[in-house]
């Protein structure tokens, strides 16, 4: 016999994310250290020089508004947050 698969209820699948409860989603994206970055939200910043960002393997590097998030490439975990106003600064 199949192994069922856990199913969300009608109001969680229509959540997004899905099937996540909304006290959970935090703990799952966020913007602070150690968070998973939902990297499709951000603009990735390929020109590393232009914000005097150092280059190293593993890292990628995505930016908002105000500010820029060092993220580990394999596992999309937040390695650091700069203010962009600090990278232009240097």
């Amino acid at each position: 016999m199949p192994a069922m698969l856990p199913t969300a209820p009608p109001g969680l699948a229509k959540k997004s994310p899905a099937c996540i409860p909304p006290g959970q989603v935090g703990k799952r994206y966020g913007t602070r250290i150690g968070d998973t970055l939902r990297v499709r939200d951000y603009m990735l910043i390929r020109d590393l020089d232009r914000y005097g960002l150092e280059q190293r393997r593993g890292w990628n590097y995505y930016r908002d508004d105000g500010r820029i998030y060092r993220v580990d490439s394999g596992t999309r975990k937040i390695l650091a947050v700069l203010n962009l106003i600090d990278a232009f600064a240097n």
